[in-house]
């Protein structure tokens, strides 16, 4: 492993510091990336990100070469990711506790709207804090998707899952716990399951995540597609800000404590600030 972390590292550091790489030597070096990301599932988005600049146009570049500059962010997040491994080797202590999985069942429910977003947390099956919030214009911006368009649900699904894993980061990643997550949409379900989207914005926030799970103890143990029709506290927070719905806090969640999700502007997203 050591020698895969060196080779990897070498490649990375070499075509950091060229303006055009060959795409033959990009394929072997993704192909290598793919490898690993076989193991280290948290690199999958970044390498996704290094296909789909392999196949994309690089106007003006020099023949069967691809533009450095449509690698960067991805190349510095996988330098990143491979500086933080080291040389190996890789150790890991398991107790008998984790092994058994002991610890607290924590479920984390989300919704979202085309205007809002929300979700609540139970431990052991109580209730015990929910959020809601709406679509801002800062996340429209960074995730380039429009409020009140349909066409922009999947990314705000998706963003409704992230708010609430970093909202409550301390009940599910400090420690073992059999953590599930709960959603009504397959979009959401699939980015959390494998770290990948079809959209831009769903890139982006599958990037975020993988970069959250990376530094969390363990991953989510369950992700669940919850069909709509039992999603429905979750439904009813994302949908307080509709216009012209009245609204009314659920009656399952009036002895659990309301959480509110930090600003979501630039400075919130790790993945928009890679390391130089």
């Amino acid at each position: 492993p050591g020698d895969k972390v060196a080779e990897l590292t070498a490649i990375t550091k070499e075509i950091l510091k060229t303006n055009v790489v060959a795409n033959k030597k990009l394929r072997s070096y993704v192909g290598k990336l793919q490898n690993a990301a076989s193991l280290l599932y948290t690199l999958r988005p970044f390498v996704s990100m290094m296909w789909a600049a392999l196949y994309a146009p690089s106007p003006e570049a020099p023949t069967a070469c691809t533009w450095t500059k449509q690698l960067w962010h991805a190349l510095l997040w996988i330098a990143a990711f491979l500086a933080m491994s080291g040389q190996g080797p890789i150790t890991r202590t398991f107790t008998m506790r984790s092994h058994l999985n002991v610890g607290n069942v924590i479920t984390i429910t989300t919704d979202a709207s085309p205007w809002g977003i929300g979700g609540f947390l139970c431990v052991n099956g109580v209730p015990v804090g929910w959020f809601l919030d709406r679509v801002h214009a800062s996340d429209e911006n960074t995730l380039q998707a429009k409020a009140g368009d349909s066409t922009g649900q999947q990314c705000w699904e998706a963003l409704a899952t992230l708010v609430a894993l970093r909202l409550w980061w301390k009940f599910w990643a400090e420690g073992r716990c059999s953590l599930e997550v709960r959603s009504d949409n397959m979009t959401a379900c699939v980015m959390l399951k494998d770290l990948k989207g079809r959209s831009f914005g769903v890139k982006t926030i599958a990037a975020e995540l993988a970069l959250n799970i990376s530094q969390a103890v363990y991953e989510p143990d369950l992700i669940t597609h919850t069909p709509g029709v039992q999603n429905k506290v979750a439904d009813v927070l994302s949908r307080r800000y509709e216009p012209n719905k009245q609204w009314s806090l659920p009656a399952v969640l009036k002895n659990a404590t309301e959480c509110t999700p930090p600003c979501r502007d630039d400075a919130w997203w790790i993945y928009l600030h890679p390391p130089c």
